[in-house]
């Protein structure tokens, strides 16, 4: 026998495999990445279709974004504005991209692991937690790193618009990637010790505002202006030329403070998998054993049947079982506030505290405008469509839709049921929503009657912005519904809400500006501009979600145990 044969023998009998030998004994292609779960990873992540889409919607957005912001050059901004507001809007945007999307594709992904089973498998070779933690974050880093890098070239065009030099255009490319890394870090942190779906994305949420936004907060106070900042939110405010001249060792030193918190996250995420992965459930250790119950049937009914103590009395399960039966699995009430109330921050608000922050005029305050409500129209519909979906998916899952499909409820009687116990949680925040909105209307209305046309159209604008968040929760809620159903998972459903409830509609409302502008230019028109937004709230901002959740509405009652049953 050869020497390097008896090599690759001891290799396979003190299960290592030696350098450029695999487990199998084959030897590596060149190129080939030295972590298995990396690699067996991006095979995955290369599959799915969602890698390929995400490079393309995110480009496309930030090109109709870019033409929008460089089309309104013409409307009374120099070519130097342009620039920066061109930079500052898509570098907001981007920003809210990388925070939101790092946030939730990470939060999941070792916890579903432990969901399915998966888990354990991988630790039957000689994988480290640190191996597992960094094989997820290079698969889902890459996938949102491309679409990242797809709106690097429209970004770019500020440079030659004018008003923003080359170095603050890479400095602001670096801090999204940091931030990038960043969120996705404080994911995998939370994705290591969380067993659910839903309690995962909360704590990741939670954890990313604690690290990633609420240390921002404190550049408002002049004394920690000067401080080390490790939030991206304040180290992108730091990228600009006019702070980065008067503190270029902050904003270097921020930035290997955030690197350094993300490496810290990380390997405290590997730890707690390594010790954690053998785990069940949380409390295994700590629960006392539970009695056998006595078998009275060949199967066992779902949990989430009897997940606890279903409120009304025997009257109502009588007249409404199905809605008694979804009753028992209430959810996050505190959630459903949040998402609500959250739409009440305009970008005006907002704005103002960016001025405080060091801001009060030019790109910087047009970026942040914009990234604020790209943010504000994300988060609440990432928390509505987290509650909606996990209604039938859960239920598909578990075998309890199953159930209930064998039982004589229609799939009217179904669907209703489940959409009358999330109303039953949503009707009092979605009443205070109302409420808020319709105020300023109520103080605006008796002044229309003496305003000129074009004041009216405003007004009419102003109408549509304050309804179009009620719009948008009952689209989310009932797109939530029928795309649980649908998706695979929690996860993928929440991500397609996400894409019919804000960035459709975000997209079709910057065409139509564009357009507008195009023929408003050519023909000198002004009065077409300022209709423009008239017809964009009222016709997307209010009809639009309005038509989604009928549509989906009407899939669940005609489509619901087709679709149920994987036929």
């Amino acid at each position: 026998m050869s020497e390097s044969n008896q090599q690759t023998v001891r290799d396979r009998t003190s299960n290592r495999a030696a350098p450029g030998i695999d487990r199998r004994g084959s030897r590596l292609s060149p190129g080939t990445f030295s972590f298995p779960v990396v690699v067996r990873e991006l095979r995955v992540q290369a599959r799915r279709a969602a890698t390929h889409w995400t490079r393309v919607c995110v480009g496309l957005f930030a090109g109709i974004v870019g033409l929008n912001i460089l089309a309104s050059t013409a409307r009374g901004l120099t070519p130097s504005q342009g620039g920066q507001h061109l930079l500052q809007a898509l570098g907001w945007g981007a920003f809210v991209f990388c925070i939101v999307e790092g946030l939730r594709q990470t939060a999941d992904s070792l916890s579903e692991e432990r969901r399915e089973g998966t888990l354990g498998l991988l630790f039957l070779t000689d994988l480290q937690g640190l191996d597992v933690v960094l094989g997820k974050l290079a698969s889902r880093t890459l996938g949102l790193f491309y679409g990242l890098l797809a709106a690097f070239p429209i970004m770019g065009l500020a440079i030659s618009a004018g008003g923003v030099t080359a170095g603050e255009f890479w400095r602001t490319q670096l801090v999204l990637v940091h931030a990038l890394f960043l969120a996705c870090a404080c994911g995998l942190w939370v994705s290591a010790r969380a067993r659910e779906e839903q309690s995962a994305f909360l704590r990741a949420l939670g954890l990313g505002f604690v690290l990633l936004i609420l240390p921002a907060l404190l550049t408002a106070i002049p004394l920690c202006r000067s401080w080390l900042n490790p939030s991206p939110a304040a180290i992108l405010g730091f990228a600009r030329d006019t702070a980065y001249q008067t503190g270029a060792l902050r904003f270097w030193a921020s930035l290997a403070t955030a690197q350094a918190l993300g490496w810290i996250l990380l390997v405290g995420a590997g730890k707690t998998l390594g010790l954690r992965w053998r785990e069940d459930r949380p409390d295994t250790a700590s629960a006392p054993p539970k009695p056998e119950a006595p078998r009275t049937a060949g199967y066992r009914i779902p949990p989430s049947l009897h997940a606890g103590p279903a409120p009304g009395s025997s009257e109502q399960r009588d007249r409404d079982p199905a809605a008694w039966l979804a009753a028992r699995r209430p959810p996050k009430r505190l959630l459903i506030w949040v998402a609500l109330l959250l739409p009440l921050l305009s970008a005006g608000s907002l704005s103002i505290l960016y001025g405080l922050l060091g801001a009060r005029s030019g790109g910087a305050l047009v970026g942040f405008s914009f990234g604020s409500q790209l943010a504000t129209g994300l988060v609440p519909a990432l928390l509505l469509s987290l509650v909606a979906t996990r209604r039938f998916a859960d239920a598909r899952r578990n075998g309890a839709l199953e159930l209930l499909l064998g039982t004589p409820l229609t799939d009217h009687a179904i669907v209703q049921g489940e959409w009358r116990a999330l109303w039953r949680h949503v009707r009092l925040p979605f009443l205070v929503l109302a409420a808020l909105s319709l105020l300023p209307l109520l103080y605006w209305f008796p002044t229309t009657q003496s305003l000129a046309t074009g004041s009216r159209l405003w007004m009419a604008f102003m109408a549509g912005r304050q309804l179009a968040p009620l719009c948008d929760a009952l689209g989310t809620l009932w797109m939530g519904l029928w795309l649980g159903l649908r998706a695979r998972n929690a996860g993928s459903a929440v991500g397609q809400t996400l894409l019919w409830i804000v960035v459709l509609p975000w997209g079709a409302g910057a065409v139509a500006s564009i357009v507008s502008l195009s023929i408003a230019n050519a023909a000198g028109v002004p009065a077409l501009s300022s209709s423009l937004p008239l017809v964009m709230y009222l016709g997307w901002g209010l009809f639009y979600p309005l038509g989604l959740a009928l549509w989906a509405r009407r899939q669940l009652h005609t489509r619901l145990r087709t679709v149920a049953s994987g036929r």
